[in-house]
Parts: structure tokens; sequence; C-alpha cells
């Protein structure tokens, strides 16, 4: 599996469903990654809520054999992710 390849197919597709998103990625080993979603239509959406969304969504269109490859997905407003780096990130 070309993981690269995976993180891209991936960003495409959750572009095409949520105009506007930012997705970053981060490579947690030779096989793991952990995307971050930055989209502010998350406003007013429980975290919990968030992530049964973008999980079904993914499951929609890609394999399990594919997306066990995924270590986790951390979904943000930009408001919280500015609040998260600027509280975390030196």
């Amino acid at each position: 599996m070309d993981l690269r390849e995976l993180v891209k197919k991936i960003k495409k597709y959750l572009e095409a469903k949520y105009g506007g998103i930012e997705v970053t990625d981060e490579y947690a080993g030779p096989m793991r990654i952990t995307l971050n979603l930055i989209w502010d239509g998350f406003e007013g959406i429980p975290e919990n809520e968030r992530q049964e969304k973008v999980w079904e969504l993914l499951h929609g269109k890609f394999k399990y054999a594919d997306l066990k490859y995924v270590s986790y997905i951390i979904t943000w407003t930009r408001a919280e992710k500015e609040a998260y780096d600027r509280e975390h990130v030196t």
C-alpha cells in the first residue's frame, strides 16, 4: 500500500464532500497516518457526531484494507485549531 497515494485520494474525496475543508496528514510510523480535518462547517456539531459522519463517508468510499492505515482523524473548526495551536504549539 502506498500511503501517500491513499492520503491523496482521501484528501480529494473529503475536499469534494466538504467544500473548503483543509486536510493535513501526519505519518505515525511507516504504515500509520493521522488526518487533521479543519472545516468551519463542524461548528456546533459534537465531536462524536463529526467522527461518525466522516468515518461513515470514508467507509462508503474506501475499503477497510485501506482505511486500516488511518490511526485516527481529528476534526476541528478553524477557531478550535487556532486555539489549540496557541496553547500547545510553540
